[in-house]
């Protein structure tokens, strides 16, 4: 009924439900043997093989098996697409290094975007990302475009509530939980990185921001502040350009083209508020 209807409960209730589907995994490792995984469906392409791929980045403390996850994979393959899902570190693999997810470092999303290009030369590949994804997404799309590369073609890109800026938009009570428990599985390394005062500064963190402070120091900024500043996607965005770099048969350039970008923001939605 309507009034069983609330934002916000419908914002907390997403967090349980998990759906399985037959995924078809493949791992990735750094050559700093840092990994992560991601998770073909309905099945894995041939190597010479014409098709659509959608690459799919859930949003923070998301699985593969998360109801929005498996609704939207299962709506493209329905439509023709084979969709493959990163699952960010720590998240569904246990981590061997330091180097934590973080919705700000796109590192992962390139190095698998360089694979798919270069194996699956026949692919037509397309972006999507939900909320701390899509900003992963979008960081990807500058990233790609400010490196003038245009040896990773994408055809098109969907967006789904980016958190533009880092401070203040997230249920951080809700959401730090789950970070500290991704956290916990590398806790050894960390500590073995950056001393011992780092596990006590987790313990003692309550919100995003505050367990940032910890993740700042793990990718070398001198604070949280610096971190947002860099990795904000709406300031790069601004600053930077108002394109994103796409495959455009018909030019010769050395610089990435143009390509659809559709954003998709819920006015009512209590995590992503515009």
């Amino acid at each position: 009924p309507p009034w069983w209807y609330n934002r916000h409960l419908v914002a907390i209730i997403q967090f349980g439900k998990r759906f399985n589907l037959n995924y078809h995994e493949e791992r990735f490792v750094h050559e700093d043997n840092s990994n992560f995984t991601i998770k073909w469906y309905p099945r894995k392409p041939l190597d010479n093989e014409c098709f659509r791929v959608c690459v799919f980045v859930p949003g923070l403390g998301s699985l593969s098996t998360d109801n929005y996850v498996t609704q939207f994979i299962r709506t493209l393959c329905d439509d023709g697409y084979i969709c493959v899902v990163i699952t960010p570190r720590g998240h569904e693999t246990p981590l061997n290094t330091h180097k934590v997810w973080h919705p700000a470092i796109v590192d992962d999303t390139i190095y698998m975007l360089q694979h798919l290009s270069q194996r699956y030369s026949n692919a037509k590949i397309f972006l999507a990302g939900y909320s701390a994804g899509s900003n992963i997404v979008h960081n990807t799309l500058l990233t790609l475009l400010t490196s003038g590369s245009n040896k990773i073609q994408i055809y098109g890109v969907f967006c789904c509530c980016v958190n533009w800026c880092y401070s203040g938009i997230f249920y951080s009570s809700l959401l730090s939980h789950q970070v500290k428990r991704i956290l916990s599985n590398t806790m050894h390394h960390i500590e073995a990185e950056h001393g011992e005062n780092v596990k006590h500064s987790l313990s003692q963190s309550y919100f995003i921001s505050e367990i940032d402070h910890v993740t700042s120091r793990i990718y070398g900024f001198s604070s949280v502040e610096e971190m947002y500043e860099v990795y904000s996607s709406l300031k790069r965005y601004c600053q930077q350009t108002k394109h994103s770099p796409c495959a455009n048969s018909n030019s010769n350039s050395s610089s990435p083209s143009l390509c659809p970008i559709f954003l998709l923001q819920p006015s009512d939605d209590p995590l992503h508020q515009l």
